[in-house]
């Protein structure tokens, strides 16, 4: 479902969307995702599409921490904030260094819509490109292995069983009584 605004010149009208339901983006993961890195992500990306940048933020920062709580070594869990989790990651080789660098961005702006009283409030454009890189991140930190794990293992199909017609209940519906 789209809804949009229209607009006219006095010649034409022109149609502008302003909200997508289901939202563009959400809930096309891999099952490799985990439920709560996929929940987050997924409820940043409908915090966008209500006009909600702070909200979208500090959900892709949660994203990011559950992505730590999940693929971060034991001495990086420890490591007293987000961004020291994230340096110690990209040192261990858990998370590229391209992507520890993105991972920070996300982190600085989700710090923003947690705290706008102490940092600038991410704008819809800002928060809109968060979600781009979360994405990212995603697709890379989970996706790929899993899409490359399946197809060095593929699952085997399972037997063709022979096609046998249902069981028959009740009256002869036979062609052989039809207009007897």
């Amino acid at each position: 479902m789209v809804i949009e605004a229209a607009y006219t010149d006095g010649r034409s009208v022109r149609y502008k969307p302003l909200h997508w339901w289901p939202v563009p983006g959400a809930a096309h993961l891999d099952p490799a995702v985990p439920e709560n890195v996929a929940g987050a992500y997924d409820e940043g990306v409908r915090c966008l599409a209500v006009q909600a940048p702070r909200a979208a933020a500090v959900m892709f920062r949660s994203m990011l921490a559950f992505i730590v709580a999940d693929k971060g070594s034991e001495q990086a869990r420890q490591k007293r904030g987000l961004k020291a989790r994230l340096e110690q990651m990209a040192r261990e080789g858990t998370l590229h260094p391209s992507l520890a660098s993105w991972a920070a961005t996300i982190k600085d702006l989700g710090n923003g819509g947690a705290h706008p009283d102490e940092l600038p409030e991410p704008t819809q454009a800002e928060a809109e490109e968060m979600g781009r890189l979360c994405r990212r991140v995603i697709d890379l930190v989970y996706e790929t292995d899993a899409r490359i794990q399946r197809a060095r293992n593929p699952e085997p199909s399972p037997p063709e069983q022979p096609y046998e017609p249902p069981a028959r209940s009740g009256g002869d519906f036979s062609m052989g009584s039809v207009g007897r």
